[in-house]
């Protein structure tokens, strides 16, 4: 099946199952980007434990460091 055919699959529903399948979807949705959120903070986490993070005490390194990165 295409998504093409999805969706005109989609729009032949009922409007209850159509408001039952837009509920299914945006709790897929948010799930989705949970998830993503989750594992950005576990590479964070690695890469902090592995050294790859810098830390500073104040905003003027920090900017220095975004300078030389250049």
């Amino acid at each position: 099946m295409t998504f093409a055919d999805l969706v005109e699959e989609v729009r032949t529903l009922p409007l209850e199952e159509k408001v039952e399948l837009k509920e299914v979807l945006e709790h897929e949705l948010t799930d989705a980007v949970r998830e993503g959120i989750y594992q950005g903070h576990l590479e964070a986490i690695r890469e902090w434990e592995s050294g790859k993070l810098k830390t500073y005490t104040n905003v003027d390194d920090f900017i220095q460091s975004l300078d030389e990165d250049e």
